[in-house]
């Protein structure tokens, strides 16, 4: 008997006031990244998970999505404390 399981891709990203200078690098770097995985027939079917941490705590704002089903992450869940504390 064969053993399949699920890929479960869970992305960790350091949103403190530090990291402000890469945060559209940093967006746009996941983002190609989830369009690169949704494209691939291997993956498009794993699960995506996202962390954002900060001296402030850790938050998932994604989790256990279907890859095929992941959206752009967008200014609200942005990997920094400087864009988190402009809402």
């Amino acid at each position: 008997m064969s053993v399949t399981g699920t890929t479960h891709v869970c992305l960790v990203l350091d949103r403190s006031g530090s990291m402000q200078a890469i945060r559209d690098d940093a967006i746009g770097g996941v983002n190609s990244y989830i369009a690169s995985t949704k494209r691939d027939r291997a993956l498009c079917e794993s699960r995506f998970s996202m962390i954002v941490f900060s001296s402030e705590g850790v938050e998932a704002i994604r989790t256990n999505e279907i890859m095929e089903t992941v959206k752009p992450i967008g200014p609200l869940e942005c990997p920094s404390i400087a864009c988190r504390n402009s809402m």
